[in-house]
């Protein structure tokens, strides 16, 4: 931590330099802009076919329409009443390009999807604002989309910044569940250097909520500021942040002190920086200036401190909460697509995939939110909803375990699984990418 004397010399460093002015929200901050990517050859047209798809959805009730008058520049609206929220949903078919993002996200997809997306040249664009419920609002402007338009080769998520593979779309829309926070938002990173790494969101503001970064990170400590980033903005968006107090219980270190973080206003937050750093005055005069918080650290003498002065407690393997609510959303999901983690099980020749299967057990001194400790295992056999596993970590308040530790357990105490496949690690959330790997390989 910073000396007094080091503090009084950056307080009067601040003074000398000038603060700058939150600037109105962007289109796509304001609202939730998605499009619907058209494939090259389909003659798609805005009918009253169309509206009567979004009729036959189950659970969304039209109270009126519009359809586009494109002569005239007006775009179509969807009145639409969804689990108890009124929605505008507005619509228009016109030419589009495709973000530059692509590039980064052929994980995401297929080759031949990638080249196909590459060339897209309309789209079937939508923009609404989002209700209470956001992942509701979320999960609706996809069915919208996805009904108006059912042959979208892919949708792409301007908000967000961010291209969605349509399998996933289907699997979403049609779960009982809701989606995962991290569905909502992504995070970027930019960097000047290994030492100097700007990470932030996209894609939180059109949930009425803030933006959030973290300056002058490093590669070293890259993938912890990123789960405190993720942590902090799934907390928010499930209004479990104290806006009052103003900081958020996140986690704990290895050496059991809690991790107490404290979200500042960008214009206030750049100030603690010196103004070289990546994400300080010099790159804000034309983006990442409207409503976006800094996040920072809370040190034992209850003061804010950059997060780079606990890099060497973030390296030690912190835990990162996750809510009761959500562990238990988790749970479903992992449950809901389990049959996935039966069909990499039974097939022949496995020995290119691993099953790691996340437990939630009881602790010795029940100091967990839950009075669990959720850790993971590998999976080695399983008959019906036996599953016999083997540790694949030490736990930090089971006495009676130790990593590599075998014993049978219940599916019902599973809370999530993963996949370790030739392409790549799969969740249950993105369980999809199995689907046409292998449809590819075949």
């Amino acid at each position: 931590l910073k000396t007094k004397g080091e503090k009084n010399m950056l307080n009067i460093f601040k003074q000398k330099r000038k603060q700058l002015q939150e600037q109105p929200l962007q289109y796509w901050e304001e609202y939730s802009y998605i499009h619907a990517l058209s494939r090259n050859d389909d003659k798609f047209l805005l009918t009253e076919e169309c509206i009567d798809r979004v009729r036959q959805l189950i659970d969304v009730k039209v109270i009126g329409y519009m359809l586009p008058v494109h002569e005239e520049g007006k775009p179509g609206v969807l009145f639409i009443e969804y689990k108890g929220e009124e929605y505008e949903f507005r619509f228009y078919y016109v030419e589009h390009e495709v973000s530059h993002l692509a590039n980064f996200q052929r994980h995401f997809f297929l080759e031949k999807e990638m080249d196909e997306v590459q060339k897209v040249t309309m789209a079937l664009s939508s923009y609404m604002k989002f209700g209470k419920d956001v992942r509701s609002s979320y999960i609706l402007q996809l069915k919208l989309l996805q009904a108006l338009m059912p042959n979208t080769l892919a949708f792409e998520d301007e908000s967000a910044e961010k291209l969605i593979n349509r399998k996933w779309v289907e699997l979403a829309v049609n779960s009982k569940l809701p989606c995962d926070f991290k569905d909502l938002y992504t995070v970027q990173a930019v960097m000047a250097s290994d030492t100097d790494i700007w990470i932030h969101t996209h894609g939180l503001a059109r949930c009425s909520i803030a933006e959030l970064e973290i300056l002058h990170s490093s590669k070293s400590v890259y993938n912890h500021h990123y789960s405190i980033i993720s942590t902090l903005a799934n907390m928010v968006l499930e209004e479990a942040y104290d806006e009052e107090k103003n900081y958020a219980i996140i986690g704990q270190f290895i050496n059991m002190n809690p991790i107490i973080v404290r979200k500042i206003s960008w214009t206030e937050g750049i100030l603690q920086y010196d103004s070289t750093v990546l994400g300080t005055e010099n790159d804000r005069k034309n983006s990442h200036n409207s409503k976006s918080e800094i996040i920072f650290i809370i040190n034992e003498e209850n003061e804010i401190s950059l997060l780079e002065e606990v890099n060497t407690l973030l390296a030690n393997n912190p835990i990162f909460y996750i809510s009761n609510a959500e562990t238990l959303r988790m749970k479903n999901l992992a449950l809901e697509r389990f049959s996935y983690v039966r069909k990499v099980m039974a097939m022949n020749d496995k020995e290119n995939y691993t099953v790691l299967i996340k437990m939630g057990l009881i602790t010795d001194h029940g100091e967990q939110s839950d009075n669990k400790e959720h850790i993971w295992f590998e999976l080695l056999r399983m008959e019906d909803n036996i599953l016999n596993l083997k540790l694949t970590q030490e736990p930090y308040d089971i006495a009676a375990l130790h990593e590599g530790d075998e014993g049978t357990y219940f599916l019902e105490e599973m809370t999530d699984w993963l996949l370790y496949t030739p392409f790549g690690r799969i969740s249950p959330n993105m369980i999809y990418l199995l689907d046409i790997n292998m449809d590819e390989e075949k």
